[in-house]
């Protein structure tokens, strides 16, 4: 019996590698850098009250492409265009397959990280009324934020993120946020919006 249990679980394991079906693993890195994002946040976009709760897409994001890279190096003088090309090409090639994070943010915030569907559902049945529900169900919360994977130059001192945040009928929006290392720790310092709703 033994023999057979060991049998099939290797079994299982070598189609999980042949299909690919394997996780990717999000970095302690990026779990630092996604940490350093969601603990700045304080007060909610919908109604300026104190968040007390974080509600986070359980799955990465993809990034946008309405925002140029020049334009960010523009208004952001703490980065060059040339700096940013390194940062943007690896999150653009990270961002291209979804990942899903374990619970590893290191945050000051209690934290839910809910599926597109469930967050879809609130809406279906009363379109934007769907938002009492929401904040009937997440209390305190900041809405609902999307994060892409996170883009690195070459030395680790600097990254790239997109975020999406939804916090109600007219509470949405884009942005690319700007980390870099100071001291050993991700700081958050400067952001660019693509969009707002």
């Amino acid at each position: 019996m033994k023999i057979y249990i060991l049998l099939l679980c290797l079994l299982v394991l070598g189609a999980m590698l042949v299909s690919g079906t394997e996780k990717t693993e999000v970095s302690a890195e990026e779990y630092a850098v996604y940490s350093a994002y969601l603990s700045g946040i304080e007060n909610s976009p919908n109604d300026g009250k104190a968040v007390k709760l974080i509600v986070i897409n359980d799955h990465t994001t993809a990034i946008e492409g309405s925002c140029s890279r020049d334009n960010i190096a523009k208004y952001n003088q703490r980065i060059t265009k040339d700096e940013l090309r390194p940062l943007f090409e690896n999150l653009q090639t990270r961002s291209k397959e979804s990942v899903s994070p374990d619970r590893l943010f290191n945050i000051k915030h209690d934290y839910v990280l809910l599926d597109e569907r469930t967050f879809a559902d609130f809406f279906r049945a009363k379109d934007l009324e769907g938002w009492e529900d929401f904040y009937k169900k997440y209390p305190d919360s900041s809405g609902y934020i999307s994060l892409s994977r996170v883009g690195f130059n070459t030395t680790r001192t600097k990254a790239i993120i997109f975020r999406k945040q939804n916090c109600g009928p007219l509470c949405s929006s884009g942005d690319y946020i700007l980390f870099e290392k100071i001291d050993g720790k991700w700081k958050d310092v400067g952001r660019f919006n693509c969009w707002i709703s």
